[in-house]
């Protein structure tokens, strides 16, 4: 004799199914269409958890279907909405449970309550492929909105607060099996390498900085010897007196566009014939980049500091 009975609940946990207990078929006696009372006892569910985990009905790895409107027991759609992964009966209340996973195409259905109902297909006289008589079996679970037993509030989505978070657990057990054959002496191993990296990274910052240092010293010296060679050029040219030498290549190395203006418009310095002689320039009109000079040359100051005096001093 074949029934249909039960009410399903499920629960979703951060958009993701939870398995849970599932209350499928309860001890008691009922009324089918037939008017025949079954009389569904402690034995008859026993016998149905025995059936599925032994594999007798449906045979293993074979699993019990939740499908649609009980389509997989009669012509139509008989596209799964999920499958049962376990049973369990509990004895207190009386309950058959189920482990049910659901279908992504079913979740939708019923969270969009195109679905909000369910009954279970049973048989207690059932008999296997060759004709043998196995008892009690549950064969499926339907979704439908038309269940055998009336007053059953229905299929609901609840937050689940007990069930403990899935991920963490699966994370833990990765790291231990990550870490499944690795000795003492691979670990010190490893240690040594790293260590060995470290020191190696730690050299070539060294090395880095040593020739940024070589770098910059070697950009120092060329800008040096660059003001030199224009110092001894005006120097030869008698636009600076020798004594000004050091004080041109001091300017050139800090402002080489002033030098080089500065340097374009003064005249001759030293007399015809008295090239290259320690004697100060004649008494001429100069220039104020002349001037700012002559004062940096007489204060032993610098160009800048020089500048400022002499036009606080104008």
């Amino acid at each position: 004799m074949w029934a249909s009975l039960g009410e399903l609940e499920v629960e979703l946990v951060e958009g993701k199914q939870v398995i849970k207990p599932v209350k499928v078929l309860k001890t008691g006696l009922y009324s089918y269409w037939s008017k025949d009372d079954m009389n569904i006892n402690k034995d008859v569910i026993r016998q149905m958890v025995t059936n599925f985990h032994d594999g007798v009905k449906p045979k293993k790895p074979q699993k019990v279907p939740i499908d649609y409107n009980h389509g997989s027991l009669q012509e139509g759609d008989g596209r799964a909405a999920g499958w049962i992964q376990d049973l369990e009966f509990d004895e207190k209340s009386g309950w058959l449970l189920m482990y049910p996973k659901f279908t992504k195409r079913a979740q939708q259905l019923i969270a969009d309550e195109e679905y909000k109902y369910t009954s279970a297909t049973f048989a207690l006289e059932g008999m296997d492929n060759k004709g043998k008589g196995v008892g009690a079996y549950l064969a499926a679970v339907a979704l439908t909105n038309r269940p055998f037993i009336d007053g059953q509030s229905g299929i609901e989505f609840k937050d689940n607060t007990e069930v403990p978070p899935i991920q963490p657990i699966l994370q833990e057990e990765s790291m231990e099996n990550d870490t499944k054959g690795v000795t003492v002496e691979m670990f010190e191993a490893m240690k040594t390498t790293n260590a060995t990296l470290e020191a190696n990274f730690t050299a070539v910052k060294n090395e880095n900085a040593e020739l940024r240092e070589s770098v910059t010293a070697l950009v120092k010296s060329a800008k040096h010897d660059k003001a030199v060679a224009f110092a001894d050029s005006a120097v030869i040219g008698n636009k600076v007196a020798p004594v000004e030498h050091d004080l041109y290549v001091e300017l050139y190395e800090n402002n080489a566009e002033l030098a080089t203006k500065l340097v374009a418009t003064r005249t001759a310095v030293v007399p015809a014939g008295r090239i290259g002689e320690n004697t100060p320039a004649p008494e001429t009109k100069l220039s104020e980049y002349d001037e700012i000079v002559k004062l940096a040359t007489a204060k032993n100051i610098s160009i800048a500091d020089a500048s400022i005096m002499f036009k606080e001093g104008k």
